[in-house]
């Protein structure tokens, strides 16, 4: 599967989302309420742009390198935008969002 972009949005509930191919390319979800689980392809670094009212970005694959829980920057260890990577735009007004 070769993918240019994604775009999911979110009423309210959970949801789970395989990325299935190593980019680059970029992911954009905008979630009301609820939770989604983001699940990247092993060994690829990731980028994670949150913003939002309340809720948390959370997984053992990211951590936050600006910003603050909410309106911040999230990566892998040695994010690089050279070769494969994902960069993941996130907005939500509340909920919670886990990278695996």
């Amino acid at each position: 599967l070769s993918m240019r972009s994604v775009a999911v949005n979110v009423a309210s509930g959970a949801v789970e989302l395989s990325l299935p191919t190593r980019g680059p390319y970029p992911v954009d979800v905008n979630m009301a309420s609820g939770s989604i689980a983001i699940i990247v392809p092993a060994g690829v670094p990731v980028r994670v742009n949150a913003s939002g009212l309340s809720g948390s970005i959370r997984g053992e694959l990211v951590q936050r390198v600006s910003g603050n829980s909410m309106s911040g920057v999230y990566e892998t260890p040695g994010f690089s935008r050279s070769g494969a990577y994902l960069e993941l735009n996130v907005n939500m007004l509340s909920g919670s969002v886990e990278i695996r």
